[in-house]
Parts: structure tokens; C-alpha cells; sequence
């Protein structure tokens, strides 16, 4: 193989790589965020409410990242 192919070849196997990277990210992110809507949905209203109020930060920074 001459250096112009195996630098194609480099190339397209680089974005094929990031494509796959942002998959799993996605999927991860997806997954994490059911188990903790499993999770949650087992604590008492005590529980929930203050778990909001310690939490109230990460609630707005992830609403806000979604919505963008």
C-alpha cells in the first residue's frame, strides 16, 4: 500500500470512530438516565424533596444542556 491510501483509509476510519464514539455517549447518557428515573421513582416524597434541594444545580445545568 502506497502512503496516499493508508492515509485515506486513516481518515475514514478516524470519523467512523468518532461516529461510533458519539453513539455510545448517547446510549450511555440514555442509560444512566433511566436507571436514575428507576431509582428515583422508589423515594418517598421526603426523600425526593430534599434530594431537589441538594441537587437543584445539576436539575437546571442538565435542563438547560437538553434543551439546547
Amino acid at each position: 500500500m502506497d502512503l496516499k491510501k493508508i492515509q485515506e483509509e486513516n481518515k475514514i476510519l478516524k470519523q467512523k470512530l468518532s461516529i461510533a464514539e458519539f453513539w455510545m455517549q448517547r446510549e450511555v447518557k440514555k442509560y444512566i438516565k433511566n436507571i436514575s428515573k428507576d431509582r428515583f421513582s422508589y423515594y418517598s416524597k421526603e426523600q425526593k424533596d430534599s434530594f431537589f434541594s441538594q441537587n437543584i444545580e445539576d436539575i437546571i445545568e442538565e435542563s438547560i444542556y437538553n434543551y439546547f
